[in-house]
């Protein structure tokens, strides 16, 4: 009785409430509300998400610094172009390629025709 009324659980006890088969198990069991399983399950899914996304854009960042597409990725073929970071930024973005990693901006109409690269450069 004195121990729980005046020594308090230590910090690195509720890491391990953290883990997600614990919060499982707990709220199965009835030590943990469903509210609180709740927003640890989301808690995980807003990680994994934000991890993904994140993974995501640093490949297609990755593939249009190096000015290729996923299918020459994935076969191999790289077809170099002699175009500078900004360019391969513009014909992917579009000409005001820095505001959509501001907000996305889907108004703004790409030139060309999207399959021939050489259709899009002269609008660089």
């Amino acid at each position: 009785m004195y121990a729980k009324e005046y020594l308090d659980t230590p910090w690195y006890w509720y890491i391990l409430h953290m883990f997600l088969p614990v919060t499982i198990g707990e709220w199965v069991l009835g030590y943990l509300d469903g509210y609180q399983a709740y927003f640890i399950i989301l808690a995980y899914a807003t990680f994994i998400s934000g991890l993904g996304a994140t993974i995501a854009f640093n490949i297609e960042m990755y593939l249009i610094c190096r000015g290729i597409t996923a299918y020459e990725m994935s076969k191999g073929s790289l077809v170099k172009g002699k175009y500078n970071l900004i360019d391969q930024l513009t014909s992917v973005f579009g000409k005001y390629w820095f505001l959509n990693f501001l907000i996305p901006v889907p108004f703004m109409k790409l030139k060309g025709d999207g399959i021939d690269w050489y259709s899009t450069t002269k609008y660089i």
